[in-house]
């Protein structure tokens, strides 16, 4: 800390230095304090910047030698400014801002300060005291917030703080991404104010402290609104947490300790997090199990920046539970997270788990993550951990099945097996240097290179194969082609081509063809590569370096706009998404502000825009040709535009063409207006825009068009709107939209996350596409009309609807629909609706379900965790009931399921691994369960060398039934049982006879697997479905066909 006698004594060196540089024309500055800024809404992240110039308040510049910049010796924070004697009381009472950093001047008389509250109202842009108010800091943990603004002549705003209890404090801004802000505070003493240095984001604070908060803003907006929020950071032991985030509070923090050292799990799910070690410094991954150890204290951050709409703010961290595995056992998995599996191998090899899974080292560093199978090398007597997302499985020794890699030609036609194999390994030596053209007959592929990352290529590498790669003659290549390993595949490696091309000239690459394009500019200059078609296009040096330009790729277009020189060699590459595409390579042009080209039917496209005005008119004409279409990024991250008005000839606004203009606030659409098109993301994050109001003829927004314009609340799509593409206002401000009924498409994440209270759906749709409304927690209510035929997967989750009604031209809802809409009290479900999907309405509140007359199946998880439900009454249309349907539902205690029901899945009314079964279940004696005609479970234990026999008139065994009754020796299953469940006998090591008996049609999946006293079965004609490993996994089961 700087003494103020210090600070004079700085002050008049510094006169006297610039005395001295003015007497001999020696320029002289002193290092001034660098300006602190913040990365995230996080305080106290500073960082060093060069201060580039001081203002000093009218009057004072006759007084003042020029570049005079002082700062404090810290070097962390800025203090006064303070010049020679002879300046000091002119100055005394004005502020002077440094690096946009104002502080007031300590000498200056204090204002009165304001009258304490609890939680501090907008600050008035023309406050001019010097505290705002006071902020009391509560010692229990519960974050305090609030909002300050700030007008152009306003940076900083001066809190006091109220400490209750001695701690460690947390301070964050919320704001956008273009906002320079950032928070500090400091320690009012008698020797002056000492600026506090923060340690993880956060201060030691002491109750008898004399402590100020100080807001601060480099940003030269007119007026800026800012969040602040601020709270004490709480001391916890593992266990199940619920944050207090809001959209007020973006993040909390934790001290963290353990009692026990050991590996555990962290749970976030909606959240973010980020764990520090606060003894040595270090951050820990904690999306999979970390060693926390006994007398260390790690710092957890928990917030919510990457969350889409309402989740939740629920996580955990636990000590993980190891299990020991071992080579060949088949395995349930529980399924709780803080699970993992310890397996130590007895020789080196290879080894492999086919499931989804994750196997790491000793030390929780990640070997080898697959979806499939995952095959690692591991040595014997070391420890290895797994993780695994599938309910079902083992490690096994690896045994390549594969043949040895299969060489290659060019020019030839090669077929994968992919039935038994995921993938088919290759190799391919080129016999000259060139670009070599990858390609599939068929969708849903994948090519993998070796070493890709040395290898320049472009194209698609997945899905449908279309790549270019360049490789070097002699030189061998080792790649593999795979998919989804149900089928013969079709793949060719091909020579390209090599063909002259000339600017201007429109030419037809068609996917039949392979070339590869050489251009020799005649100018140097701009150049503009492009084509309305979709694809991939790019432009590499005679060297095959890629030159670096302004490009995009899109479903429909391509452009890349790079500059380059006159008579050099260029390369131009173009991989198709369709089966051709018209492109051209032309020289762009300029006039006044404007870069722009000529199109063929003698048009211009603006490539750019380059002025500074802050109310644009795009040109009627340029060069007395007519402005057709607005290009690609034209007016992209311009902050001067505030307002934009579009000529009524335009018909095409291209590509993130106003992307990012942080000021832009209208947009006008000159009457008689022909614009067809609003390209992808051309408004994107304009966070300024208020308001859209579409002319007619606009016919498609393509995806992400208005994405992220926080504040565009008003929103008309004018009436000859055809498509509304995927994300088109994801994560935007709209509170009200009416679709027109002229609109057939609305794509998927439409208008998630945005502020929607109100929307009319119009007649011309078919369906609610996928997370179209996810994630809007205004909407209470919406109207879904009769045209409406399907509603896809998690179209509303997360929303805030607190009733719907499903009308019955819905024939089909998605998976998650309706997931995680935690105000949703009451649904009714149409007439004409068969089937709920799986999780449809996971965690709602429902109270009510009102069903249709033709629901047959009610799917996975459906209505699970809905703790407010009570009362079910299963309508007699409905056969089958899924795993874990009403799993969670704590206290629904009344079930009426009626004959039609022949099946029940596993866990259908009570948690198959944590709390949350139904008051139903807990109700039951333990024993033998029905559910309806369904037998459901048998309760508790089986005494030892149990004979079951299931009642006559039974039609089903649930899943899991009998799962790892150990003690059951007999069952005796009735001739009206049709279905056995999954899982119904598993595990049952002591089961020894088992009669099936003729009226079954159905064995589900590992229904006995693990029965290891059961030697034979045999299987009546009648069972038409025996599922997978339903008589054993690795056995020596047998089975006989009756």
């Amino acid at each position: 800390m700087i003494t103020k006698f210090e600070r004079k004594v700085i002050a008049g060196l510094t006169a006297f230095l610039m005395c001295l540089s003015m007497i001999f024309a020696v320029p002289v500055s002193v290092n001034a304090e660098a300006e602190r800024t913040q990365d995230e809404a996080v305080s106290g992240v500073q960082q060093n910047e060069t201060v580039k110039d001081v203002q000093i308040p009218d009057g004072m510049s006759e007084n003042v030698p020029h570049d005079i910049i002082a700062g404090d010796e810290a070097g962390d924070v800025p203090h006064d400014i303070t010049v020679g004697d002879e300046a000091s009381e002119k100055v005394q009472q004005d502020t002077v801002e440094a690096g946009g950093a104002a502080k007031e001047k300590e000498d200056q008389p204090t204002a009165p300060y304001e009258e304490e509250t609890r939680t501090p109202q907008m600050l008035n842009v023309d406050q001019q005291e010097e505290v705002a108010g006071t902020i009391t800091l509560k010692k229990d943990g519960t974050p305090e917030y609030g909002e300050v603004a700030f007008s152009t002549e306003q940076t900083m705003v001066r809190y006091r703080l109220n400490i209750e209890e001695d701690g460690q404090y947390y301070f964050g801004l919320i704001k956008d991404w273009n906002v320079s802000a950032y928070v500090s505070l400091f320690e009012r003493t008698d020797e002056g104010d000492n600026y506090l240095s923060n340690e993880s984001y956060s201060y030691e604070l002491r109750k008898d402290g004399n402590y100020y908060l100080e807001i601060e803003k480099s940003s030269e907006e007119a007026l800026e609104t800012l969040k602040w929020y601020a709270g004490k950071v709480r001391d916890i032991k593992p266990g199940e947490f619920e944050a207090e985030l809001s959209e007020n509070v973006e993040e909390i923090f934790y001290n963290l300790t353990v009692d026990e050292t050991g590996w555990y799990r962290f749970s976030y799910d909606a959240l973010s997090m980020s764990v520090r070690d606060k003894e040595t410094g270090e951050y820990i991954s904690s999306w999979s199990f970390c060693k926390l150890e006994q007398g260390h204290t790690y710092y957890v951050g928990v917030n919510n920046r990457n969350t889409t709409g309402v989740l939740s703010n629920k996580w955990s961290v636990k000590k993980g539970k190891a299990i020991p595995v071992e080579l060949g056992q088949v395995y349930r998995n529980e399924n709780l997270k803080e699970i993992y599996y310890v397996f130590v191998p007895e020789t080196t090899g290879k080894y492999v788990v086919k499931e989804r899974s994750t196997i790491y080292d000793e030390n929780w560093k990640e070997i080898e993550r697959k979806s499939d199978v995952a095959a690692v090398q591991m040595e014997a007597g070391k420890t290895y951990y797994i993780t695994v997302e599938a309910r079902y499985w083992s490690i096994q020794k690896y045994v390549a099945s594969e043949q040895e890699a299969i060489a290659v030609q060019a020019g030839k036609t090669y077929t994968a097996s992919l039935e038994e194999e995921r993938y088919v390994n290759y190799t391919f030596t080129p016999d000259g240097t060139a670009v070599y053209r990858f390609k599939s007959q068929q969708d849903k592929m994948n090519l993998s290179m070796k070493e890709s990352d040395k290898i320049i290529g472009f194209g698609n590498s997945s899905g449908k194969i279309n790549f270019f790669a360049l490789l070097e003659k002699g030189k061998t290549y080792e790649f593999s082609i795979g998919g989804d390993g149900s089928r013969e595949v079709q793949w060719s490696i091909t020579k390209a081509s090599v063909k002259a091309v000339e600017e201007g000239t429109e030419y037809t690459t068609t996917e039949e063809e392979t070339p590869v394009y050489d251009f020799v500019p005649s100018k140097s200059g701009e150049y503009m590569f492009s084509s309305k078609d979709g694809g991939t296009g790019k432009v590499y040096s005679s060297d095959w370096k890629e030159i670096d330009g302004y490009w995009y790729n899109g479903a429909v277009e391509f452009g890349v706009k790079v500059s380059l020189e006159q008579g050099k060699t260029y390369h131009l590459g173009i991989a198709l998404s369709d089966k051709e595409a018209k492109w051209k390579i032309e020289q762009v042009k300029e006039s006044s502000d404007y870069t722009y080209r000529v199109l063929s039917d003698n048009t211009v496209e603006i490539l750019k825009y380059s002025g500074a005005e802050s109310n644009v008119t795009v040109p009627d004409k340029i060069d007395n040709k007519v402005v057709k279409c607005v290009g690609y990024g034209a007016f992209a991250e311009n902050e001067n535009i505030v307002g934009v008005t579009i000529p009524a000839q335009v018909t095409d606004l291209q590509y993130g063409v106003f992307a990012s203009c942080a000021n832009l606030e209208t947009v006008t659409f000159k009457a008689g207006s022909k614009l067809q098109k609003i390209a992808a993301r051309a408004f994107e994050n304009c966070s300024k825009l208020q308001s859209i109001s579409l002319p007619d003829s606009v016919q498609t927004i393509e995806e992400k068009g208005f994405a992220y314009c926080k504040n565009l609340g008003t929103v008309d799509l004018g009436n000859g709107l055809k498509e509304i593409d995927n994300y088109t206002f994801y994560h935007s401000g709209v509170t009200r939209i009416r679709i027109p009924d002229s609109t057939t498409e609305v794509g998927k994440c439409a208008f998630a996350g945005c502020s929607l209270d109100n929307v009319i759906l119009g007649s011309g749709l078919k369906g609610i596409e996928e997370s179209v409304f996810s994630g809007c927690g205004n909407l209470k209510q919406i109207e879904i009309p009769d045209n409406i035929t399907y509603i896809s997967d998690r179209a509303f989750s997360y929303a805030g609807l607190t009733s719907v009604e499903i009308p019955d031209s819905v024939t089909s809802i998605g998976e998650e629909a309706f997931y995680g809409c935690g105000s949703l009290k009451k649904a009714v479900i149409g007439n004409n609706l068969a089937y709920v999907a799986y999780s449809a309405f996971y965690s709602c509140a429902l109270t009510e379900i009102m069903w249709g007359g033709k629901i047959e199946k009610i799917g996975k998880s459906a209505f699970a965790q809905n703790k407010n439900l009570t009362t079910v009454s299963i309508p007699n249309s409905v056969t089958e009931i899924e795993y874990g349907a009403f799993a969670g539902c704590e206290n629904l205690s009344d079930i009426e399921i009626p004959d039609s029901v022949e099946a029940i899945g596993g866990f259908a009314f009570e948690s198959d691994i944590n709390p949350g079964n139904t008051a139903w279940y807990d109700a039951q004696a333990d024993g033998d369960v029905y559910a309806g005609k369904v037998y459901y479970k048998y309760k508790g234990e089986v005494p030892t060398d149990t004979v079951v026999t299931i009642k006559d008139g039974t039609k089903g065994i649930a899943g899991y039934a009998f799962y790892m009754q150990r003690n059951l020796k007999e069952v005796v299953i009735p001739d009206s049982v049709n279905n056995i469940g999954e899982a119904a006998f598993m595990d049952c090591i002591s089961l020894k006879n088992v009669t099936i008996p003729d009226s079954v049609n159905n064995i589900g999946e590992v229904a006995f697997m693990g029965c290891e006293s059961l030697k034979t079965v045999t299987i009546p004609e009648s069972v038409k479905v025996i599922g997978r490993e339903a008589l054993g996994y690795l056995s020596s089961k047998q089975y006989e066909q009756g």
